[in-house]
């Protein structure tokens, strides 16, 4: 699977759930599409799906209405984690 990290083995390495997100209080995805010459992004609500779904799958939900792209990377939205002060900047 494409959007899947390896190890220095090669292994797969098992990507973040919606509930470890939530766990650290993190409810929102940024989303970003990666079709060349678009990059939008928005930060979207993880909370109507289910807990058990991959943080980088969410992006197989997702289609950027002005291109078209389902070319789309998600991540936690760490922006989260730091409104609430569980993570400090240094």
């Amino acid at each position: 699977m494409p959007r899947r990290a390896r190890d220095s083995q090669d292994a797969e390495i098992r990507p973040m759930t919606l509930a470890d997100m939530r766990r650290l209080s993190i409810r929102s995805i940024d989303a970003y599409c990666e079709a060349y010459g678009c990059g939008h992004s928005a930060t979207i609500s993880a909370d109507a799906l289910p807990a058990s779904t991959f943080v980088p799958d969410v992006a197989l939900r997702l289609r950027r209405t002005v291109c078209g792209s389902k070319k789309i990377h998600t991540r936690p939205s760490w922006k989260d984690a730091h409104a609430q002060g569980r993570r400090q900047v240094e």
